[in-house]
Order: C-alpha cells, then sequence, then structure tokens
C-alpha cells in the first residue's frame, strides 16, 4: 500500500489494538475482485499487530495503468500469512509493508509468511524494509506459481514489470517448440 493511496478493501483491519497474548484471526475467507483484499493498517494514533491471516482464498482483477494491488498487504507489524490462497494480484500476493508509521514506530517488521500459494503476481511477496521477518520459498514454505519476481526487495513492484498474466504470456510464446 503506498503512501497516499486509496482503494477498496475486502477486510480492512484498522488499528485493530490485538496484543501479544490475544491475536485477531482473519481466516477461512474468500475476497473477490477488490482492490486491496486483506489489509492490516496501522496509523500514528494506533497499531493494527498481532494479526493471523490464514487460510483465506484471494482473487482478484488487474489493475489498470500505475495502480497495483496486493493481495495482503500487511501494513502493521508481528503478523502471519499463512495457507492463504492468492490468485490474480497486479501487486504482491502478499507484501509486508514498510511504509506505514504505527504509533508504536515504523511498520513491516516481525512478520512471517510461509505456506501461501501465490499464483499471477509481480511479485510472489514483496519484503519491505523492516526487519526480523521470516518468509522464504519452497515446499514447507511459499509457492509462487506465474509471478514476474519470487521475493522482491522494497515496497513496490520490479521497475517495468509487466504484470504476472502478461508475463506468463510472453514466456509462453517464447518457449521452443520441440518436434
Amino acid at each position: 500500500m503506498l503512501a497516499n493511496c486509496y482503494g477498496s478493501s475486502g477486510i480492512l483491519i484498522y488499528d485493530s489494538g490485538a496484543t501479544a497474548s490475544s491475536h485477531l484471526v482473519i481466516s477461512g475467507n474468500t475476497v473477490s475482485n477488490t482492490q486491496l483484499a486483506v489489509v492490516t493498517y496501522g496509523d500514528s494514533a494506533g497499531t493494527a499487530d498481532y494479526n493471523d491471516v490464514s487460510t483465506n482464498k484471494i482473487t482478484g482483477t488487474l489493475a489498470a495503468g500505475v495502480y497495483l494491488d496486493d493481495g495482503i498487504d500487511l501494513c502493521s507489524n508481528n503478523n502471519t500469512a499463512t495457507s492463504n490462497t492468492v490468485y490474480n494480484s497486479s501487486g504482491a500476493g502478499v507484501h509486508i509493508d514498510s511504509q506505514c508509521t504505527e504509533s508504536t514506530g515504523p511498520s513491516g517488521n516481525n512478520m512471517t509468511v510461509t505456506k501461501n500459494t501465490i499464483n499471477e503476481a509481480c511479485a510472489a511477496v514483496m519484503l519491505g524494509n523492516g526487519s526480523g521477518n521470516s518468509t522464504g520459498i519452497g515446499a514447507t514454505l511459499n509457492i509462487p506459481y506465474n509471478v514476474v519476481q519470487v521475493l522482491q526487495p522494497g515496497d513496490s513492484c520490479p521497475a517495468g514489470a509487466p504484470t504476472a498474466a502478461k508475463a506468463a504470456k510472453v514466456r509462453l510464446r517464447a518457449q521452443p517448440r520441440h518436434l
């Protein structure tokens, strides 16, 4: 979620006030055709920390122009995103977003992003600039398909990168034919 970027959210967790001993659970939902499917957002008035986003099914539509929207945008701290399926996100499948400033400081720290299946995104996981995060690719970690970048540093898609759907079509056309 870029600063001053506005859009509709399927599920918006805003300054929720969850704690280390009492997490907020966002689980078992199907969210389709929103600009930002699941967002945790903390600002200078509070926090949206300690959320467990799991087993959700998220599908989207590709954004037009310069707007790249994430399937799951974690713009807070101490969150987990586990076992979600994210399909057709024009931004990241999961974004560890370090662009929010909560009452306790910058966001994007101490996140765990594992076992998510991400199909068609500019990045499977966008890493932000936070610290203490755990994420990766592999059988027990995140499983990407048709993504432009598997793990993308920072908070934006690769410069000039096409959407994942366009990139997949380009790759298919470039395949040699075997007779």
